[in-house]
């Protein structure tokens, strides 16, 4: 089974912006998303609309709009309903106000997987020791079972699925995200 890094391809896909956030209102929901917990009480519905630089309107319109990282991954309602049997208990979905004719677009809280192998895990240190990135992932067996789409705590802006998201968002067309294969320890 794989294990893949998502991001939503804002390279080919329109992006989400946040017209009325500012600089310290957008480190706030930064330090939301990091906590891994529900963020249900706290959250206040944000509004988006289009990013509108040049060139953005000429794209498609996705289900995985970006958020400029600071969202770990937005979802049309289409895709929603088609993945929600998948994901249901390893997210928590969260409004956000838009205007027509933009559609329906939710946050999605990613909730964290707490299966990463240190012992066997390769890993590029800080100097004080924190992690700053995982060069090669190694699992705790059976961990993952069942979690299709999840956060590590030790790199909480990844967003990771396994092969069977993947092969749904892929059998349903849903566009707008890149799959990237995360190197595993005991592959050669």
């Amino acid at each position: 089974m794989g294990i893949w890094e998502v991001l939503p391809d804002g390279n080919n896909y329109r992006s989400f912006d946040f017209p009325n956030l500012t600089p310290r209102e957008d480190l706030e929901v930064v330090r939301l998303f990091r906590s891994g917990e529900p963020l249900g009480a706290m959250w206040k519905p944000m509004r988006v609309e289009w990013y509108e630089a040049e060139g953005e309107e000429q794209k498609p319109v996705g289900h995985f709009p970006s958020m400029g990282g600071s969202i770990p991954l937005a979802i049309s309602a289409q895709a929603l309903k088609v993945l929600s049997p998948l994901i249901q208990n390893q997210i928590e979905v969260l409004d956000l106000i838009t205007e027509p004719p933009l559609g329906t677009f939710y946050a999605l809280n990613i909730f964290f997987a707490d299966c990463l192998d240190h012992s066997k895990s390769v890993f590029v240190r800080f100097d004080d020791g924190r992690i700053m990135r995982v060069e090669k992932y190694a699992f705790r067996p059976k961990c993952l079972e069942g979690k299709h789409l999840f956060r590590l705590p030790e790199v909480w802006t990844y967003v990771f699925a396994d092969d069977v998201f993947k092969q749904a968002v892929e059998q349903n067309g849903l566009g707008g995200l890149v799959f990237y294969k995360v190197p595993l320890v005991d592959e050669v």
